[in-house]
């Protein structure tokens, strides 16, 4: 069971460049992974761990997970088995307002929470318009 109601969505933003960390994990493992990839602790990504953690109040099914293009490879490796439909891909890198936006999106209680091609068609909207 889970804590949050039927009406609670989740957004995990896993689009960054792990830059605070890259040369820490390019001495140690020899790659760009972002961090977000990387086993740090224990036998799971640090996004592995941080959808474990969101599913004890959400069910995957109403838990989002945003990645971007440029990491897509590393995304399909750690994301195979998410729900579909779960899995938002982001043009490119495009920093917090994405996530902003889809956060946005499901804080208004009284509209339901939007599919990931009408969040799309909000972020080019707004890139175009300003």
């Amino acid at each position: 069971m889970y804590a949050a109601s039927d009406q609670h969505w989740g957004i995990v933003l896993a689009g960054g460049e792990g830059q605070r960390l890259r040369d820490f994990i390019r001495l140690h493992w020899g790659s760009k992974r972002p961090k977000q990839y990387c086993t740090l602790i224990g036998g799971q990504s640090m996004l592995r761990h941080t959808l474990a953690r969101a599913e004890r109040l959400l069910s995957p099914e109403r838990l989002l997970t945003i990645v971007s293009r440029e990491h897509l490879g590393y995304a399909r490796e750690e994301l195979y088995d998410r729900p579909p439909g779960t899995v938002i891909v982001q043009p490119g890198n495009r920093g917090q307002p994405w996530g902003s936006c889809c956060r946005s999106c499901m804080s208004i209680s009284a509209i339901p929470m939007p599919s990931s091609r009408s969040c799309l068609r909000i972020i080019l909207s707004l890139r175009r318009n300003g």
